[in-house]
């Protein structure tokens, strides 16, 4: 979790009042944070990475007011209107979405500045994953060149000035002399020639994620702040810039300003757009999930401390949550609060209504004796992924089964869910064509199909052994199942059945106790080629949920 580091007097101040050690820590520790060290000077914070408005005084501040009752319900922004700031945002397809606010009356004075951009960088680690998917430029807005702003990509020839250089240097020079152009120049960079770059009246002012220009530099004394927030992903870079302005603005006399966007759709948009969401849920759910017995109205009144609103509908609240809160996705989020504002240490404890006595699910412990079978005769055991490309996937589909598919795969390799561990032992073999020959692997694992039938997804627990070598046979794959299904207590045998995927011939249907439980064969060589597996290679598969039936 990220530390931060606040001037004491400065939280107090923020909070109306001064605060006590023991009193700070308890309020701290109630909206999930914990104090280091004090001091009378310094206050030094663990917070966790779900709440990032924690991490500036005036966030923490706001959260405090609502615990300690000197406010509650929603914050009341001031927004001083139209900045008279215009932003055009062109195609920039290495980072393509850009937010933009002013800040009012927000002198850096004192320690202020080092906060802020402590601020700024621990952003940058959490809800930026290190600049690649957020990042954040803060300029003194009364040192930019126009209020006319664009967004594009630039070529590496043209020229800027970086923060604290001191002099104009060319992209391509800013990327590789300046400390964050090495260690960030790369992230954004397209086709090594174009780079994003905001630009202000034709000076390029910023070239996220990497460095501001010196010409909008922050100082002591800077009082309007222009932000700028850049990133690879939309719902991230907008809430991140409200984030921001709403947390800055809590110190009076500070006001948001909304900037005019121009996107490359056509579309118009005013930034920040400070949208607040809602949620509910029922008063029993609230109780049932903390184990207490509040009203509706008392839920309510703790939501509120929280800095939600909220009322009571009936026996449901309806809720809403504040801008700068990233980490509200489920009703159960709003069960928390509730218990924050409660304390933790105030729920109540209620001793369970049966002692239940802890026992191994019978799957799990034949899984394990099967993989422990399959190693005492040889096979090296595998853990590999479940999602495997299509085209090898549907070769050894079980009859009347369809495949599990990805609607939006990562890659043509991880497409579907594997609905065979064969799949999985041929990637593998693939893989370790330079170990030493034979080649014996074992994998236990869960495999998924959908019925033709009715659309019902089964998943089974699946046992699946390789065996590669310069040469192989079908009885090289036979003999060590047949050995393991024995060792199990049950009778194994086959009968011949002709697969996809396999030589025509030479597979079978792998019988238990006479019933169908899995499948024996030698890999056809058109699948080993297309996979470039030089060696050839027969495989087994048992059907360990059916195997438990009989045991």
């Amino acid at each position: 979790m990220p530390v931060v580091r606040f001037s004491r007097s400065r939280l107090e101040g923020l909070v109306g009042r001064p605060l006590g050690d023991e009193e700070l820590g308890d309020l701290v520790f109630r909206v999930k944070g914990e104090v280091e060290s004090l001091s009378d000077e310094q206050v030094e914070l663990e917070v966790t990475s779900d709440r990032p408005d924690l991490l500036m005084p005036e966030g923490l501040a706001r959260a405090l007011r609502g615990l300690l009752g000197v406010e509650a319900g929603l914050p009341r922004l001031r927004i001083s209107g139209d900045t008279g700031i215009v932003l055009r945002v062109e195609r920039v397809p290495s980072r393509p979405y850009i937010g933009v606010a002013v800040v009012y009356d927000y002198p850096l004075s004192g320690g202020v500045l080092e906060e802020l951009i402590q601020f700024q960088e621990k952003l940058h680690v959490t809800v930026g994953r290190k600049r690649r998917k957020v990042a954040i430029g803060i300029h003194d807005l009364d040192k930019l060149p126009s209020p006319h702003l664009v967004y594009r990509e630039a070529r590496l020839d043209e020229r800027m000035t970086p923060l604290h250089t001191g002099r104009a240097m060319s992209i391509a020079e800013t990327l590789s002399q300046t400390e964050q152009g090495r260690e960030y120049g790369r992230i954004s960079l397209r086709d090594d020639s174009l780079h994003p770059a905001i630009f202000s009246g034709g000076e390029i002012i910023s070239l996220p994620p990497v460095i501001n220009s010196d010409v909008t530099r922050l100082e002591t004394g800077t009082r309007n702040l222009l932000i700028d927030v850049t990133g690879t992903d939309r719902e991230a870079v907008y809430k991140t810039l409200d984030l921001l302005t709403s947390t800055l603005a809590e110190r009076r006399p500070a006001a948001i300003g909304r900037i005019r966007v121009e996107l490359p759709s056509g579309d118009l948009e005013h930034h920040p757009l400070l949208e607040r969401g809602t949620l509910e849920a029922s008063v029993d759910y609230v109780n049932r999930s903390l184990g207490t017995s509040l009203t509706g109205e008392e839920a309510v009144e703790r939501l509120e401390r929280m800095r939600w609103e909220a009322h009571v509908d009936g026996e449901r609240i309806r809720a809403t949550y504040p801008e700068y809160r990233l980490d509200i996705l489920h009703p159960i989020d709003l069960v928390e609060d509730i218990a924050m504002a409660q304390g933790y240490d105030r729920l109540p404890l209620t001793p369970p209504r049966e002692m239940l006595r802890p026992r191994e699910d019978p799957l799990e412990r034949l899984s394990r004796e099967a993989s422990e079978l399959a190693a005492g005769l040889g096979f090296m055991e595998m853990h590999t992924f479940t999602l495997v490309p299509s085209w090898i996937n549907e070769e050894y589909l079980p009859p009347r089964r369809e495949p599990v598919g990805l609607v939006n795969p990562i890659s043509a390799e991880m497409a579907q869910f594997r609905a065979s561990m064969v799949p999985s032992l041929l990637l593998t073999l693939r893989e370790s064509q330079g170990a030493r020959l034979p080649l014996r692997i074992h994998e236990v694992g869960t495999v998924a199909t959908v019925s033709q039938r009715d659309g019902a997804l089964e998943e089974t627990l699946s046992l699946g052994m390789a065996v590669m070598d310069d040469s192989v046979s079908f009885e090289d794959i036979q003999a060590p199942i047949y050995a393991l299904v024995r060792a199990l207590g049950l009778r194994p045998s086959t009968e011949k059945r002709d697969h996809p995927g396999f030589i025509r011939g030479r597979s079978a249907n792998l019988l238990v106790n006479s019933v169908l439980a899995g499948r024996v064969g030698e890999v056809s060589p058109a699948v080993l080629e297309r996979l470039g597996i030089k060696y050839p290679v027969a495989v087994a598969e048992l059907d360990l949920s059916k195997v438990l039936g009989f045991l």
